[in-house]
């Protein structure tokens, strides 16, 4: 309903949760790189 009134504001909501969701992705994948460097470590 926003995004027929306005689209700039409906662009930077998409944008926003876009960059969160790739924070979100690059946050796991380093925490998947650290653990699997801890298993490396301890076997």
């Amino acid at each position: 309903m926003l995004c027929l009134r306005a689209k700039k504001p409906c662009l930077c909501a998409g944008l926003k949760s876009m960059l969160l969701e790739f924070i979100f992705i690059i946050s796991l994948a380093l925490l998947n790189i650290q653990a699997y460097y801890l298993n490396v470590e301890i076997h």
